[in-house]
Parts: C-alpha cells; sequence; structure tokens
C-alpha cells in the first residue's frame, strides 16, 4: 500500500474535504452487535456515530441468502445517514476453529492454518484463500480478519494452536504470503500481479503462486515504480502483531507477556510481519501483550504502545496501511484501561481502527470520549485524518468508493440463488473506480459459494493435512478386509466404539453456537460404513462417574456388548477416541488411558491441537486432522477404512511426555 497511485490520493483529498470531524471519526470504529439482526445500538452507531466498519460473528450469520441481505441492510443504513463511503465489513474467516461463515449455513469451510502447515503447499493456501475471499466477497463482506501469522512455538499456547501455520516462522511467513494474496487478488492494468516491492536483488519469492493461477511474475524494480494496486478480493489483515504465539495466557482473558530480547523477535516473532508487509497486506491486528524488549513500561500493552506501533511497525518496518485493534473489550487491555481510555491511547500510539466485538459493552459513550479528547486538544485533529485517510484510501483500493459499490443483488423470495442478476456480477474485470449505482467486480458468481468445486478444495486439503503421528493409520479389521477381499474395508459384523466430545468453544475468539450437550463436534461414528459402530458423545471434559459408565457399557474381555445388549463375541476390543485438545480437557486424556488399561485398542484421532499427544501415552494409533470440520472428519473416515494414506508432516515439535 506504498506506492503512488495520485488518482486515490486525489479520491480521498475530496472525500476529506466534504465531511466533518464527526463523520471522520466514526471511519476509524469497527463495532459489531449480536442477533441476526441490526439492532439500537449498532443503528445508532451507523446513524449518529458515522460508524465505518462492521465487525459480523457466527452469531451474526446465517445462510448465503442471509448474509447478503444483512450486509446490504447494513450498507444501505449507512447510506442514508451520509456515510462518506461504503462499510468495510468483517469477519474472521480464518478456517478450522474460527470459522464464521459455516459449511452447516451453505459455505465453504476449510480446515485452518495448521492443516496447511501439514501440507506445506503455498500454492494451495494461495487457492484457498482466494476461495475464501471469492466466498465473502460474494456476500457482501470486505475486509477478512485473517491470516493468523503467530508462530506457534509454545505448547501451552490457549487460544492459538492450531490456528498458527506451525512453529517455523519461515514456513509461516511463505505459507501467509500466499494466503494474503490469495486474500486480496491484487489487480494492475486489468491483470493480477505486482504484489510488493522486489527484494534488494529483485529475486521471485519462494511462495509466489505460479501463473496458471492468474497470478504472473512481479514486476523488476528496473522497470520503475510498481503502478497503484487494485484489488478484487478482501482486505487481509496479518495478525497479532508483534506475535501472541510463545504465550500460555490467552489475552482475552488476561496480559500475556512475551518475555524474549529483540534479536529473538526478529528472528521469529517479527519475521512473517515484515514478510507480509512486503507482500503489501492491507491491514496488521495488534496484539494485547507485553513485550518488555520493546515497551519497557508493563502497563501498556502493544496495542497501547507508541514504541510498539509507531516506533516498529510505522517507522522500523515502513508499514503504511491499517492497523487495527483486536478488540479492546478483551482483558489484556480492558483489566486496566476503561474503553474510553483505551481508544484514545490506541489512537495516541498510531492505531487506525479501533474494534469492539460487540456494542454492548462497547457503548457509543466511547465515540464520544474520543470525540472530546480532539476537542479539547489531546488528540490533535491531525493524527485523526491521518488515520481516516489510511482508512479511506484502502476502501478505495478494494473498490469501495460509492455507495452500491458494497452492495449486490439479493435473491427472490424463495432464496433461489439462481434468481441473480448474474450478469451483474460475472466478467467485471475494470480497474478503475466504480460509479454510483455500479457494483464492483466479483471473482465467482454468487452460486458458486459452497459449490461442489470449493468443496473437492475443502476435501483436497483435508485428505492431504491428515498426519499419522503413531501406530497405523487404518483400523485393524480394515487391514484384514483387504487381506481377504483385496479391498479395504471391515470383517462383516465388527465393532468399533466411536467416542466424541459435545461441540463447545474452548477460546474467547471461537463464536459457534453452543449446541446441546448431546451434540458432538462432527459426525465421525456415521462416517465408518460397515462396521457395527457403537456411538458415544461425552461432554468436553467427562467426569469420572461418566468415563465410569462408558467402561461399564463396553465388554472388556474378548469382545463387546454393546450399546443394544448384544450378546459378546470373539472380536477384537477397539475404540476410535476423536479428542479435541485433551491437555486442556484432562477428562479426554483418560478416557483414553482408562479404555487402554481395560485392554481396548484405542485409536485417536486428534481435531485439534497435536500436542495432546504429550498426555497420551496409551494410544496406539494419533492420527492429526487439525480440524472438526466437516471435511477433516470425512477424510479421517475415509483414512480409518484404508481408503487414503496420510501424508502430511507434523508442523510443530511435541514435547515428551511425563
Amino acid at each position: 500500500m506504498t506506492y503512488p497511485t495520485p488518482d486515490l490520493d486525489d479520491r480521498v483529498n475530496r472525500i476529506l474535504a466534504s465531511t466533518n470531524l464527526e463523520q471522520k471519526l466514526g471511519q476509524l470504529f469497527m463495532v459489531g452487535f449480536p442477533g441476526r439482526e441490526p439492532d439500537a445500538g449498532i443503528q445508532e452507531w451507523l446513524t449518529r456515530c458515522h460508524l465505518g466498519s462492521v465487525a459480523l460473528f457466527a452469531h451474526n450469520l446465517g445462510t448465503p441468502a442471509e448474509v447478503l441481505a444483512l450486509t446490504n441492510r447494513l450498507q444501505q443504513t449507512a447510506a442514508d445517514a451520509g456515510a462518506p463511503v461504503p462499510l468495510f465489513l468483517a469477519a474472521d474467516q480464518e478456517g478450522g476453529i474460527v470459522t464464521r461463515l459455516s459449511d452447516h449455513h451453505g459455505f465453504t469451510a476449510f480446515p485452518g492454518n495448521m492443516a496447511l502447515g501439514a501440507i506445506d503447499d503455498p500454492q494451495l493456501a494461495y487457492q484457498v484463500a482466494r476461495v475464501m475471499a471469492d466466498e465473502m466477497r460474494a456476500v457482501g463482506i470486505n475486509f477478512n480478519l485473517a491470516p493468523v501469522l503467530d508462530v506457534n512455538n509454545n505448547p501451552r499456547n490457549p487460544v492459538i494452536g492450531v490456528r498458527s501455520y506451525g512453529e517455523d516462522p519461515v514456513l509461516v511467513a511463505r505459507l501467509g504470503v500466499a494466503q494474503i494474496r490469495g486474500f486480496q487478488q491484487p489487480l494492475v492494468a486489468g491483470k493480477t500481479g505486482a504484489f510488493g516491492p522486489a527484494g534488494e536483488d529483485g529475486a521471485e519469492p519462494a511462495c509466489k503462486p505460479s501463473a496458471e493461477e492468474g497470478t504472473p511474475p512481479r514486476r523488476k524494480a528496473a522497470l520503475g515504480p510498481k503502478p497503484a494496486p487494485r484489488y478484487v478480493g478482501v482486505v487481509a489483515t496479518a495478525k497479532h502483531f508483534p506475535g501472541h504465539g510463545d504465550t500460555a495466557v490467552d489475552s482475552h482473558q488476561a496480559r500475556p507477556v512475551i518475555p524474549h530480547a529483540r534479536p529473538r523477535l526478529d528472528a521469529v516473532e517479527l519475521l512473517p510481519f515484515r514478510a507480509a508487509i512486503a507482500a503489501d497486506v492491507a491491514a496488521i491486528m495488534t496484539a494485547h501483550v507485553s513485550v518488555p524488549a520493546l515497551e519497557p513500561d508493563p502497563h501498556l500493552p502493544a496495542t497501547l504502545s507508541s514504541r510498539v506501533i509507531t516506533g516498529l511497525l510505522r517507522q522500523e518496518l515502513g508499514f503504511e496501511g491499517l492497523v487495527v485493534t483486536d478488540s479492546l473489550g478483551m482483558r489484556g487491555v480492558s483489566a486496566e484501561w476503561s474503553f474510553a481510555e483505551a481508544a484514545i491511547r490506541a489512537l495516541e500510539a498510531g492505531c487506525d481502527l479501533l474494534c469492539a466485538s460487540s456494542h454492548t459493552y462497547f457503548g457509543t459513550s466511547v465515540y464520544d470520549a474520543v470525540l472530546a479528547a480532539v476537542r479539547s486538544g489531546r488528540l490533535a485533529e491531525e493524527r485523526i485524518e491521518a488515520s481516516v485517510r489510511r482508512v479511506l484510501r484502502t476502501k478505495l483500493l478494494f473498490g469501495l468508493s460509492q455507495f452500491g459499490d458494497g452492495q449486490l443483488p439479493e435473491p427472490n423470495e424463495a432464496g433461489d440463488r439462481h434468481s441473480f442478476g448474474l450478469s451483474e456480477l460475472v466478467g467485471r474485470e475494470r480497474v478503475g473506480l466504480p460509479g454510483r449505482g455500479e457494483h464492483p467486480r466479483v471473482s465467482k458468481p454468487f452460486e458458486m459459494v459452497g459449490s461442489a468445486a470449493h468443496r473437492e478444495m475443502a476435501s483436497r486439503v483435508a485428505h492431504r493435512a491428515l498426519t499419522l503421528v503413531r501406530g497405523p493409520a487404518a483400523l485393524p479389521l480394515a487391514g484384514m478386509a483387504a487381506e481377504m477381499s483385496g479391498q479395504p474395508g471391515p470383517v462383516q459384523g465388527s465393532d468399533v466404539w466411536v467416542v466424541e466430545f459435545a461441540a463447545r468453544a474452548q477460546t474467547g475468539v471461537e463464536d459457534r453456537p453452543q449446541p446441546r450437550s448431546s451434540e458432538p463436534v462432527g459426525s465421525l461414528a456415521q462416517l465408518l460404513e460397515g462396521w457395527s459402530v457403537h456411538s458415544v458423545v461425552l461432554p468436553l471434559d467427562p467426569t469420572a462417574q461418566l468415563i465410569d459408565a462408558l467402561l461399564a457399557r463396553v465388554a472388556l474381555s474378548g469382545g463387546t456388548a454393546g450399546l443394544h445388549d448384544r450378546p459378546p463375541a470373539t472380536r477384537v476390543s477397539l475404540a476410535v477416541v476423536a479428542t479435541q485438545d485433551a491437555v486442556r480437557n484432562p477428562g479426554q486424556a483418560e478416557v483414553v488411558r482408562r479404555l487402554a488399561q481395560a485392554g481396548v485398542d484405542v485409536r485417536v484421532v486428534c481435531l485439534r491441537n497435536p500436542y495432546e499427544l504429550a498426555v497420551l501415552p496409551n494410544a496406539t494409533t494419533f492420527l492429526v486432522a487439525f480440524s472438526p470440520q466437516s471435511s477433516s472428519l470425512e477424510a479421517v473416515a475415509a483414512c480409518l477404512q484404508g481408503k487414503l494414506a496420510p501424508t502430511g508432516r507434523l508442523p510443530v515439535t511435541i514435547p515428551q511426555s511425563g
């Protein structure tokens, strides 16, 4: 975002000249709201406070048609209130455990970053990001609060884990840059390319997408200044600066401390962010962490530190894009600072967008307090205008120039996807800014949301990510059947116990609806074909009494009595346990230990952090899927049945047990 763009800058100057202080200030807030419909609180933000960005979460989002209707309504409300430019509409569409647009509602849900780290294919990472961006943009969401560039090298990290690509900063940088390019989809003179400044030697990056995917090599430095980029994807946000990977504390609950010296920070935590800046990432999100080597004041998290935001990120690293705060309602900030004071200090530090996941705790009084700080002279109006200029410029770069740009045709009352005016959505390759009433280019039409091609890509990622750490991949009876019939599959009548755990958000960033306690995270038991499957669903952290009841239902001497009082038979006692972080939920580890102690062959399928192997020494097999998404469960079932072999490699080191 650092290249001369005189046409855009002229448009920004005209917008700034036509807006007052109150309108400018509204561009510096990104606020969420509860429920599926805009409530009175967000309406006040949009009308009285001139809100410039809205954060959307799973509790706001339903089917593609519902999401599109919501985003259009929000844009229309802002337009009616006299907003100078369309809204940024943002969501954390990371993949894996942080997926706001769900496959249950018709979108394509991908396994998360660590699954991509296990594959280590930058071209595939680019393609995944491009599909995600296409689906977001098709329903009116234009700002992705992803990718996570934290280097997860702390097995006890409670909030990053599988959201990271892995523990190698070079791997994180390589895949992160690929996804940034896939999310943002730059256009220059009608063609994609010119992704960022060339290196000192003009060499191409190792993770550059291939020409076959519409991403030809970058311009060489010898060709002169890079022309102004235009983007047809969504804003990408590298997070959480200056790094949240080596912590054992969730900043939603308290403020972590990163204790490392500057040389180590440069070599590990900061390396992916340097790469993202070189790749022209549009936004960087701050972390509510204390880093003594960067900010000696223990009361100032990175978000509120001018040394970190202005000194390091702006001046030293040269980032000129948007600096977005993580939600100011998180305890990493709010435990010590009021919302109003935190907002003012974040602006003083150099942040541009002040985020709150819900207005219910980030009321319009915060807007009033910041406005008062400007009028009193505490915050210089020039400081506000610098951030507003960055927000406006980014909106123009992503095609949000005038109302109509952020809105798309909606389906008919029956929700028929094919009723769209698709001629308005297909084939727009314009580079110039769209005029009033025009719709910006959408890279794929609405009916491609959740399409068979997109789902096939999600399945491909899930299959390639499967990583076998210990033991055989296929269930033993599958192998026996293959020897007898030449085809993989179970012996007729063989029994398998499948133990799953109820789905529940385990971190502050997960906002999946809380299902009934009887619902597992997925349906692995339903996907195993041919076996006599006995399905057991336990709470996320089962009690000793529930584990005793489970053991009582499993016949342990030579066979299985079964869930429906089947007579015992001479079968292998076999259990598949689909774990979800057995380190933080020790009842899961106890299930595995008790089953193994009783003589059951326990095959563990890890649907989350692979670090849990350290507390599962009794598992015969440890197969890692990194994700509870449907595509991952289908891949696991195929692997257990001997239909595919796992090929992934662990992108993190598992500590020794004991």
